[in-house]
């Protein structure tokens, strides 16, 4: 709603028509514009590691174990100490159509279409997975036989 308030008035004849039968003087009326919302803040700049809940069209699993005498996820497997991101494990997983990703140790990228038997979520949950990517120290990359782990959501 506008808040309404005359501004100024107007008589668009002088005073003696306006006595006659001459037409009403007109009276503008200007309204104020409403108040604009204050800009939104920047974005908080990332200072320190955190889980990415999603990349492209995958969502954040959880930190998961390794499987008994197996591993996790088995179809497909890169190594990258040196780089590893979660995207770079991400394009080499989601490009071969697999259902689930992960990464283990900092470096290592595993890929398959489910989780090989006796893989389960970490006991100590995502801070299990606490080593971070040597791509990008502001992602986790897993841990020691725990993987941080993303499932296709379409």
């Amino acid at each position: 709603m506008y808040l309404q308030r005359p501004l100024l008035d107007l008589a668009l004849l002088p005073v003696s028509q306006q006595q006659s039968h001459s037409p009403a003087p007109v009276r503008l009326l200007f309204r104020e514009a409403p108040p604009q919302p204050a800009p939104a803040p920047p974005p908080p700049t990332q200072t320190a590691p955190a889980i990415k809940q999603t990349i492209g069209n995958y969502t954040y699993y959880g930190c998961q174990t390794e499987a008994t005498n197996v591993r996790a996820l088995s179809s497909a497997v890169y190594y990258n100490y040196t780089a590893m991101t979660l995207e770079m494990c991400f394009g080499d997983c989601a490009g071969a159509g697999y259902k689930y990703w992960g990464v283990e140790y900092g470096g290592e990228c595993y890929c398959g279409n489910s989780f090989g038997a006796g893989s389960v979520a970490a006991p100590g949950g995502n801070a299990d997975c606490s080593f971070t990517c040597p791509g990008n120290p502001l992602e986790f990359c897993g841990a020691g036989n725990r993987l941080s782990t993303y499932v296709y959501t379409g």
